[in-house]
């Protein structure tokens, strides 16, 4: 579950595996270019940032590409990438995973209210730390 509030700018991500926690996600730090492309007829800017994962085998980092547009002008995105200046259409994530958004639709029939998830709040390093207690408790 992903909750994205446009006036705090906060972003809470909450893990099937602990449904009683939110983490707090840090946006990432895009890199804007100038590289275009056409996806479902609009005109898309590509965006690259470098994620930090915590695992097993220590820190990693993975290459994502997001194309967005900024006809859209929100900056939702996939999962946990947001912030850019427009909505993304388009992520990859190592050249490997992919997420492409198939169909917009903008003029819903009902009222869509997205209700804030409950639990506790910790940010992603308490997060983090979480996991590793698990891990070597399974060991």
């Amino acid at each position: 579950i992903y909750y994205h509030n446009l006036k705090t700018k906060k972003m809470l991500s909450q893990n099937l595996s602990f449904d009683k926690l939110l983490i707090d996600v840090e946006p990432e730090v895009w890199k804007l270019t100038s590289e275009t492309k056409e996806i479902g007829g609009y005109n898309c800017y590509k965006a690259t940032t470098l994620q930090k994962v915590e695992g097993r085998k220590g820190i990693m980092y993975r290459s994502v590409t997001a194309w967005y547009t900024p006809q859209i002008s929100v900056p939702f995105g996939v999962q946990n990438f947001r912030g850019l200046p427009g909505l993304t259409l388009e992520l990859s994530i190592d050249g490997k995973i992919f997420f492409k958004v198939i169909k917009l639709e903008f003029s819903p029939k009902e009222k869509i209210v997205i209700i804030k998830p409950k639990g506790k709040i910790i940010s992603s390093v308490e997060f983090n730390n979480k996991l590793k207690e698990m891990t070597l408790l399974r060991n």
